[in-house]
């Protein structure tokens, strides 16, 4: 298995992609858990779980 750092990799996904891509993927989580919420497909306090998971993994993204 190759390593993600080889230079094709870095020439397809420049690092200020990075972010951006985690901050789309992590955005559509809240939306599409909002809409999942006010539809009534799931309850308020699963909502906040799953909120809490992006935040705790916004968080760590953050740190490292």
């Amino acid at each position: 298995m190759e390593s993600i750092a080889n230079p094709q990799f870095i020439e397809v996904v420049p690092y200020f992609a990075v972010p951006l891509l985690a901050a789309v993927v992590l955005g559509f989580a809240l939306f599409i858990t909002k809409r999942a919420e006010k539809l009534g497909r799931i309850e308020r306090h699963e909502a906040r779980a799953i909120q809490l998971l992006v935040a705790a993994w916004t968080l760590w993204g953050l740190a490292f």
